[in-house]
């Protein structure tokens, strides 16, 4: 807000212009401008937070598409009469099945971690632009 000359300020040699009031009304600007600015941010990293979110959901896909090839491989394996060679063959798929679990986890957890970001970001965003 801009105020008011000081009658007492005016005769003791100081001026008071309408620069001040221009100066304070600038100052508002760019405050303004500057919220402007942090909304269209939080917007921008909202989107990539939503981008990483559906990357880790494709990535997710594919995983799983691998691991549940894995399990028919390995279910057509047991059916198979056993010897040693199939045995080591069992342990390999398995372990590369426990792997692509810890893997959907990992990916699971990225996920939901990227859509709580890019929620919060749009929280921001929204707020920012009620200041407005």
């Amino acid at each position: 807000m801009f105020s008011t000359p000081n009658f007492d300020e005016l005769k003791k040699g100081q001026s008071f212009s309408h620069f001040d009031i221009h100066q304070e009304w600038m100052g508002w600007n760019v405050w303004a401008e500057r919220k402007q600015r942090m909304g269209d941010f939080c917007k921008r990293e909202e989107r990539a937070y939503m981008d990483a979110e559906s990357s880790y959901n494709e990535m997710l896909e594919e995983v799983e598409a691998r691991r549940e090839y894995r399990h028919g491989l390995i279910v057509e394996l047991m059916k198979i009469e056993r010897d040693c060679v199939l045995d080591e063959c069992l342990v390999i798929l398995r372990a590369a099945e426990q792997e692509d679990f810890a893997e959907i986890s990992r990916l699971i957890m990225m996920s939901h971690s990227a859509a709580l970001r890019a929620g919060e970001k749009g929280r921001v965003a929204r707020k920012l632009r009620k200041l407005a």
